[in-house]
């Protein structure tokens, strides 16, 4: 049988409560939905190709200071540093199976391709293994306090939650699936990433 946990969420916290009590504020965006902005470069040269990308921790978060090296092909070696964001960029002769490298110390190092739009992510693990968080949970939603004008009947809302074993996930318990019991559709279900002992929904 399943103990039964709690999940308590500040849903509105400060960057987000501008845009959602009705203000004209702006959310900040973060993790891999984020706007990409690269780093400024000087444009490839002719035969060239551009390579942007991101690396962040399985908790969506971006990891700054990671070393990205090309592993084979004519600019075998060479390597950038992410920015605090998270963001980098190369320039060399690549073709679809150039393979590139992702480390940082403390992280699982990480070997992808480019996409077709030239766009590479990195989601390094940490070398800990992460904590298992699969079980049945109450998840609460609590609205910030700078959304006075919610009524108070509807600013805290509760439901039955269940986070199962992520199947097939590397690193292992790092990326979960939370279904929400008796939520709207469409809603019922929400990502969940884990990095050590941070958790990010």
């Amino acid at each position: 049988m399943r103990m039964s946990r709690s999940i308590v969420v500040l849903m509105l916290a400060h960057g987000v409560a501008s845009a959602s009590c009705g203000s004209r504020g702006s959310a900040n965006a973060t993790g891999p939905s984020a706007v990409f902005n690269p780093p400024a470069v000087n444009p490839p040269s002719s035969g060239s190709v551009l390579v942007t990308g991101s690396v962040y921790d399985t908790a969506y978060r971006a990891l700054g200071g990671a070393r990205v090296e090309v592993v084979d092909g004519p600019q075998a070696g060479q390597a950038t540093t992410a920015s605090s964001r998270g963001e980098f960029s190369l320039s060399g002769t690549f073709d679809d199976t150039t393979r590139f490298r992702a480390t940082k110390d403390g992280y699982v190092t990480a070997v992808r391709t480019r996409s077709p739009n030239g766009w590479i992510t990195f989601e390094l693990g940490v070398v800990a293994p992460a904590i298992d968080i699969a079980g049945d949970y109450t998840l609460t939603f609590v609205a910030d306090g700078s959304c006075g004008t919610l009524p108070h009947d509807v600013r805290t809302r509760a439901y039955k939650t269940t986070i199962p074993a992520a199947a097939n996930a590397s690193p292992a318990n790092a990326s979960f699936s939370i279904a929400v019991g008796g939520a709207l559709k469409g809603w019922d279900i929400t990502g969940m990433g884990v990095s050590g002992d941070y958790v990010a929904v």
